[in-house]
């Protein structure tokens, strides 16, 4: 109805899933505080947590589909 149509949909952020879910699950106040995982996890961390999803994005740009995540990436083109 908003004039888009789905070409792609694949999960990703697949490799960190465990690592996200265990915190989650051992810090679970900090889920419902209102900020992203991503404001909660310290800068430091940033160069270590890119790598895997670093991978995660060339396998999908090369047309893997990944079967679960903690995101989910959809790609639209207008409707015709």
């Amino acid at each position: 109805e908003a004039g888009w149509r789905p070409v792609r949909a694949t999960y990703f952020n697949t490799i960190l899933l465990p690592a996200v879910a265990a915190v989650r699950k051992l810090r679970p106040h900090r889920s419902y505080s209102g900020r992203s995982d991503a404001e909660l996890t310290p800068g430091a961390l940033n160069p270590v947590l890119e790598q895997p999803m670093r991978l995660e994005a060339a396998l999908i740009r090369r047309g893997a589909s990944l079967p679960f995540g903690v995101s989910i990436g959809l790609r639209c083109e207008p409707a015709v």
